[in-house]
Order: C-alpha cells, then structure tokens, then sequence
C-alpha cells in the first residue's frame, strides 16, 4: 500500500509537512456601496496595494464581487493581478464575481448615457494575504 507521500491520487495537493504558511493568514472581507459618476472618464479605486512595493506572495488575494444595480449605467471593473489588467464590463442590473491572485490594484469606471448620472451598485470583496510582519 502506497503513502500519501508517494502517490499523487491519494494526496492530490502536496503532503509537505509545510503545506500550511507558518505566518498568519490575514482575510479582509468588505461589503460597500458603489456610486460614481457615468461619465467614463472617472476612475473610482476599490484597492490598491500598500506601497512601496511588495513581493507577490505578499499580495492579495481571493474573489470580488460586483452587483450593478443601475439602471442605464455600465460599470467597467479593472482588475491589475497576476494575469495582467484586465476589464469586466458589467451592464445594468448584473453582476459578476472574479478570482484575484496577487492583486495589485482595482478601480471602477462608469458610462452610460447621461454623464450627470451615477452607477451605483454593492461590492463585497474576500480576500486573504500572510502577514510576514
């Protein structure tokens, strides 16, 4: 009989004895209103990465979800991680959940058809980084 050691389907994550960090796992969990101008030109930033700059696996990260609850508004969600910048457009009244790694910064922009209106929406973020404090 094979140990969990030695055998990849019985232990598809590694046995190491150091599988689990020694510092502390930090989550940061919100849930806050959104609400900016439709005017696509106003960046609103959700998170940005303490500076100066840190290593990656001291980064964020986890999910973030966005719920648009406007009614003529588009809310584009930037998210700059592991994968690059990458833009979530999300239409009136949907909404969207994504996977973050290593997060570095997230902002919101909003466009609709009357730039004096404002998008609104919620926003709840999970995400968890090690404190190597």
């Amino acid at each position: 009989m094979s140990s969990c050691s030695t055998n990849n389907f019985c232990c598809p994550v590694t046995c190491d004895k150091n599988f689990f960090p020694n510092q502390p796992l930090i989550a940061i969990k919100r849930c806050t209103p959104v609400r900016s101008p439709c005017d696509n030109t106003t960046e609103t930033d959700i998170y940005i990465a303490p500076q100066p700059q840190i290593t990656p696996s001291e980064l964020a990260s986890g999910f973030i979800s966005l719920i648009n609850t406007s009614r003529d508004c588009t809310i584009t969600l930037t998210v700059v991680d592991e994968a690059g910048t990458v833009p979530y457009p999300i239409i009136a009244q949907d909404s969207i959940i994504v996977e973050v790694s290593q997060l570095q910064r997230m902002f919101i922009v909003c466009d609709g058809p009357d730039p004096l209106d404002f998008c609104t929406g919620t926003l709840e973020v999970d995400l968890q980084y090690i404190s190597f404090a």
